[in-house]
């Protein structure tokens, strides 16, 4: 009978002892982390630098794209407009990072970028004041752009 009494007063405290080891956090059971999600991080984090340096490199393309929508393609304004806009945007550029989300497959970000700068033409034929705004969506991969659009429907010239 005593045999019963020890084994009893041994199972009340091996049963609470075994549960409570098995609920503590040392014990739980903890997964390494998906490789994907945190090898990668968030392909938006820091992309200014790079936005910056795109735009920097690509002023000449920009003014070229914006001259044809000032001047509506007069094949000597454009010109002539082309090169006013690519000092205005030496000059007087503002940019922003109007939003920028990743890629379905997290490895790219996909970013809209608009340039605002006016535009002062004072010529025969042409005068303008303007203030002009243009929108790019940005494929940007490992810190570089790997593709710009032009948003058309983004141009303003207010």
């Amino acid at each position: 009978m005593q045999k019963k009494w020890i084994i009893l007063i041994l199972s009340l405290i091996v049963i609470p002892l075994a549960a409570l080891a098995c609920s503590s956090p040392e014990s739980s059971p903890t997964f390494p982390p998906d490789p994907d999600e945190d090898s990668q991080g968030n392909p938006c984090e820091g992309i200014e630098p790079v936005v910056e340096a795109w735009v920097d490199e690509n002023l000449d393309e920009i003014g070229e794209k914006v001259g044809e929508l000032v001047t509506g393609d007069l094949p000597i304004a454009r010109d002539i407009v082309a090169e006013a806009v690519e000092s205005a945007l030496q000059s007087y550029l503002e940019w922003e990072i109007v939003k920028a989300e990743p890629s379905q497959d997290k490895r790219e970000c996909i970013a809209r970028v608009r340039l605002t700068f006016p535009v002062t033409i004072d010529l025969a034929l042409i005068s303008l004041d303007r203030k002009v705004q243009v929108d790019y969506v940005l494929r940007i991969r490992e810190n570089r752009v790997v593709d710009a659009d032009f948003d058309l429907d983004s141009f303003q010239m207010k």
